[in-house]
């Protein structure tokens, strides 16, 4: 029985990580469908149209023309002629498309298509690549339509999750650090009063610790002679001068009452009258405050861990595309990734490596998500700054009147 009762509980823990996690993985794998459901859509659509068919034909065709209408008779070129052909093929050359130097298989391959669908449905749009043809337009035009509200669903769901998850780890870890501060204050303050009492013994009575009955308990240490006249009109009764076991004690039996309380209060209410039991109690109020309380330090993670974690993802792949693009030097490539994460997306830019692409599609969408994390995790401090700067700008008018 111990065992099966052991192997329940375990069951219905991965059971009920199961569905949590459940909703979060079926959103992206739908995002992950969609986008390679969209790259081999654009791979057929584009990849087997030659945009260099008419219009690069007809400019070959206007630069020869050009070429063949500067030159003399004896097919000689003189200076007159070359500078009307710099000035007439510098116009020509404002028609010329980058698309022309590659091929359509090259530039629309499986995984050109699929860095192309990232692009449209993160809103990035580098420019780089664009569809020629009117079926690849409006087959654009449908993905984006339903890929862009996709993949925002996605971000701010990864964003929640992220926040989640970094405030509670932090929040666990400031927990653990206060306890450990906790247990070792704990610890100087018993052996300085063990060896207090021991010292205490083969000499005159002092006056002992004084605690007020309230919620807080401070130690402190034997008071000088002046210090006990000056306090002694304060400590009338024997009773008020606890010893340090009676403290500890004191402190165990106030923690027992504080779990028992609630449960208690529901039982009287219930046995005396049952009406009652469904009517909230007193402190209810005060028990939502301390939720709401909680739920907001769930996300009190401090602005310089949050910058630290942009800057750090955005460093570590500016470092990964140095070694995929060996032209690049740091600079460019952390611009490239800012420019990409925060999809401005210039496209003066752009890596030259396809088979990469598949890995700078994942980088961007968690990068992304990183980035709504962080706003989500920042924007109440933003906002406060806002207020507190807007209530000073007005001298405390503008808070004033948006209270009336």
């Amino acid at each position: 029985m111990s065992r099966v009762g052991r192997a329940r509980p375990k069951e219905s823990r991965w059971r009920r990580l199961f569905w949590a996690a459940f909703p979060h993985v079926c959103l992206i794998l739908s995002v992950v469908v969609y986008s390679l459901l969209g790259a081999l859509m654009f791979t057929q659509i584009e990849g087997s149209v030659d945009p260099r068919t008419e219009e690069y034909d007809e400019f070959l065709d206007q630069l020869w023309n050009i070429s063949q209408s500067t030159c003399d008779s004896d097919g000689n070129s003189s200076l007159h002629p070359k500078q009307n052909f710099t000035v007439q093929a510098s116009h020509l050359m404002k028609d010329f498309k980058v698309e022309w130097n590659k091929t359509p298989q090259i530039q629309w391959s499986f995984l050109g298509s699929l860095f192309f669908c990232c692009t449209v449905f993160t809103t990035v749009g580098y420019g780089h690549l664009s569809p020629v043809t009117d079926g690849g337009k409006f087959a654009c035009i449908a993905y984006a339509s339903v890929g862009i509200p996709l993949m925002l669903l996605l971000l701010a769901d990864l964003g929640d999750l992220l926040a989640a998850i970094l405030s509670k780890s932090y929040c666990a870890i400031q927990k653990a650090w206060s306890r450990r501060v906790s247990r070792q204050s704990a610890s100087l303050l018993s052996t300085r009063f063990s060896s207090h009492r021991n010292t205490k013994q083969g000499t005159a009575s002092k006056p002992e610790l004084v605690v007020p009955l309230n919620q807080r308990v401070a130690f402190k240490e034997p008071l000088s002679i002046t210090e006990v006249v000056k306090r002694h009109q304060l400590v009338k009764k024997k009773s008020a001068v606890l010893r340090n076991r009676d403290i500890f004690e004191m402190i165990i039996a106030k923690e027992h009452l504080k779990l028992l309380s609630v449960n208690d209060l529901k039982l009287g209410r219930c046995r005396s009258c049952p009406e009652l039991d469904k009517m909230p109690l007193a402190h209810s109020a005060m028990e939502d405050f301390d939720k709401i309380g909680k739920e907001l330090n769930k996300l009190n993670v401090p602005i310089f861990l949050i910058v630290f974690i942009v800057v750090a993802y955005t460093l570590c792949g500016a470092s990964i595309l140095l070694i995929w693009e060996k032209d690049w030097n740091y600079v460019d490539a952390f611009y490239f990734c800012f420019i990409t994460l925060t999809t401005i997306g210039f496209g003066d830019i752009f890596p030259n490596h396809p088979n990469y692409f598949l890995g700078l599609s994942v980088y961007t969408v968690i990068g992304m998500a990183i980035m709504v994390m962080a706003f989500k995790l920042g924007q109440d401090r933003l906002v406060g700054c806002y207020k507190q700067s807007i209530s000073c700008i007005s001298g405390g008018k503008a808070r004033k009147y948006s209270k009336a």
